[in-house]
């Protein structure tokens, strides 16, 4: 998918209801298709995959200090710092870069 440059007023973020903008970026940044192409489980493969060992110090201490003003992450071990933490994982076990 190709994104604009720039989206024009009426496309913005803060048009968009709150509780809207998550789905909406999931669609307008390909992440819709992405999981519908990717192969069934893949990401919760990457979650589990090992390998990110030498990243779990870096991912645990970073959680608190990612949105720490944000509601959803603010909570230690809460759902929103689960759920980061799951992402970081996983893109850890996916990019060769991350795990040097």
């Amino acid at each position: 998918m190709i994104l604009p440059a720039t989206l024009d007023a009426p496309h913005r973020d803060t048009n968009s209801p709150e509780q809207l903008r998550g789905l909406a970026w999931h669609v307008i940044t390909g992440g819709d298709h992405l999981m519908r192409s990717s192969g069934e489980g893949e990401y919760e493969t990457l979650v589990q995959r090992g390998g990110v060992q030498k990243n779990e110090d870096e991912i645990l201490r970073d959680l608190g200090r990612t949105f720490p003003t944000h509601v959803y992450f603010t909570d230690r071990q809460g759902q929103g710092q689960r759920s980061l933490y799951r992402v970081l994982r996983a893109y850890a076990a996916m990019d060769p870069e991350v795990r040097l």
